[in-house]
């Protein structure tokens, strides 16, 4: 970059290496899914989690169980094969996704409620 004072005359000359350099940008490979986890009890929490982009909605029943302990360590513990996953649109559930069912499927719009369908750990109960 050249930049010229007209009085007194003077002449300053910068070179920016950074100004062509080409610099790779990561494309992102996790997202952020906000959530509300109904838990077998009745309770409810709203969770905030991160999940990989190709992942499967197990993913983000695992991201549940892990995260629902760091916000409450004194509730139970999460078995990711207890919980079961909609997309709730105008008050009715609009849409179950199944364990195999891919993260791309859920919108960042989306209403998610994930609940707890069994208490015991095992993952194994009777309905």
């Amino acid at each position: 970059m050249t930049l010229r004072d007209g009085f007194p005359p003077q002449v300053s000359v910068t070179f920016d290496s950074f100004m062509s350099v080409a610099v790779p940008l990561q494309p992102e490979d996790t997202r952020r899914l906000s959530l509300t986890l109904r838990r077998y009890d009745g309770s409810f929490t709203v969770l905030r989690v991160t999940v990989p982009l190709a992942g499967a909605v197990k993913d983000l029943f695992t991201a549940v169980a892990v995260e629902a302990r760091a916000v409450d360590p004194s509730a139970p513990a999460l078995v990711p094969t207890s919980l079961v996953c909609a997309e709730v649109y105008g008050s009715k559930l609009h849409k179950l996704f199944s364990p195999q069912s891919k993260l791309e499927l859920i919108h960042d719009s989306d209403v998610i409620v994930i609940w707890q369908v069994c208490a015991r750990l095992d993952g194994i109960c009777a309905l």
